[in-house]
């Protein structure tokens, strides 16, 4: 490996697992007392909406989980671009004199556009990727408040065991989650 590519490596998976620990961890435990809480307000309003409310929440897991890797992988194929521009862009900048000498800039200049224009081909791929994924979890978490709503009008028609006033107290409460 190049040493730029591995300064700039090491550098990542720094600021990676600062982020980690500065805000990932906090925000994992407040996210997850978050949802517990949520779901037991929501169980005092209505066992059953609540249970329609989670029945989207093994589609959304294996949405998520059939994504990652593809995230993931195109997370990596960033990470080495840049690996790689760090890595060229050094050894040039050690061996200036040399590459002067040679009358390289050109070549030298090219390889560099090359190496940006397909960082940024993956960077684009990277974030396509990540959108399409939360787009889905969006979507998943409107189809939810919609069979909460759906379910939720049917039983208030047929049994009348919900209020109006109810529907909009836990529909509010998942929103709110």
């Amino acid at each position: 490996e190049r040493t730029g590519s591995i300064v700039s490596r090491v550098i990542t998976d720094i600021s990676q697992a600062a982020q980690l620990v500065n805000g990932g961890v906090v925000a994992v435990v407040m996210d997850c007392g978050a949802i517990f809480f949520g779901i037991v307000i929501l169980l005092f309003i209505s066992w059953e909406l609540t249970i329609i409310a989670l029945a989207i929440l093994p589609i959304y897991l294996l949405c998520l989980r059939a994504l990652r890797p593809q995230v993931r992988h195109a997370g990596k194929l960033v990470q080495r671009s840049i690996g790689k521009i760090s890595g060229n862009v050094q050894e040039q900048l050690a061996g200036i004199a040399l590459v002067q000498t040679s009358a390289a800039e050109g070549r030298e200049g090219h390889r560099f556009r090359n190496d940006t224009e397909e960082h940024y081909d993956r960077v684009l791929h990277q974030k396509g990727l990540a959108a399409f994924t939360e787009t889905r979890g969006e979507s998943l978490t409107k189809l939810g408040t919609a069979a909460v709503a759906i379910v939720a009008g049917y039983i208030a028609l047929t049994r009348g065991t919900v209020t109006s006033g109810e529907l909009i107290q836990f529909v509010g409460s998942l929103a709110g989650m």
